[in-house]
C-alpha cells in the first residue's frame, strides 16, 4: 500500500511515515507549560498538607530534626546519624517514630472532619472532642465520663465504624 504525501504527490517511505508520527504524537510547548504548572501546584498542595500535618504532629526535637533530614535534605542514615550523633538502627527507629506520628496525626484528621458529616450522639461527639481535639488518654476520658476503660474503647469503636463503615477496625487505639 502506498501512501502519498499531500504536499508532492510522493510515496513516503516508512521512515518519514514514523517522523510524521512522531511530530502528530509530541505535546505542544503550551501542554508542556501547563503540565508543568499542575505538577508545580500539587507539589505546593502537598507541601502544604504535609506542613500543616507536622504541626499537628507535636514531633519532638528529634523528629523534626529527623525528618527535615529524611525529606528535606535527603540525607542517607549513615548521614543523619552522623549529623546527629545516634546508631544507624536508631535512625530508622526515628524514621518510624515520625511516620507513626504523622499517620496518626492524619487519621486524627480524618476522624475530626469525618465525625462532623455522620450522625453522632452527644457522647459520641463529645469522645471524638476529648480523645483528638483535647488529646486527653482513653483512660483519662473513662475518669472523666466516670466510665470503665472498657466502655470507652468499645464506644470508640463504635465512632470508628459508624464513621468509616467500609474500613475494616480490628482493635481499640491505644492511650
Amino acid at each position: 500500500m502506498s501512501v502519498e504525501d499531500t504536499m508532492h504527490g510522493h510515496a513516503l517511505s516508512p521512515f518519514e511515515l514514523k517522523v510524521k508520527e512522531k511530530i502528530a504524537a509530541a505535546p505542544s510547548p503550551v501542554q508542556e507549560w501547563i503540565k508543568r504548572e499542575e505538577a508545580q501546584e500539587r507539589n505546593q498542595t502537598v507541601k502544604n498538607a504535609l506542613s500543616n500535618l507536622i504541626q499537628k504532629a507535636k514531633l519532638t526535637p528529634r523528629q523534626k530534626a529527623c525528618y527535615e533530614l529524611v525529606y528535606l535534605e535527603e540525607l542517607s542514615d549513615g548521614e543523619i546519624a552522623e549529623k546527629l550523633c545516634i546508631a544507624e538502627r536508631n535512625v530508622r527507629r526515628l524514621k518510624r517514630s515520625v511516620f507513626k506520628a504523622l499517620k496518626r496525626a492524619h487519621e486524627e484528621e480524618e476522624i475530626k472532619t469525618a465525625a462532623c458529616a455522620h450522625p453522632l450522639t452527644e457522647k459520641q461527639h463529645l469522645l471524638i472532642r476529648l480523645r483528638y481535639e483535647d488529646r486527653l488518654s482513653r483512660r483519662e476520658i473513662a475518669e472523666k465520663l466516670h466510665m470503665t476503660l472498657w466502655a470507652v474503647d468499645k464506644l470508640l469503636l463504635r465512632v470508628r465504624k459508624k464513621i468509616f463503615p467500609e474500613k475494616k477496625v480490628l482493635k481499640c487505639p491505644s492511650a
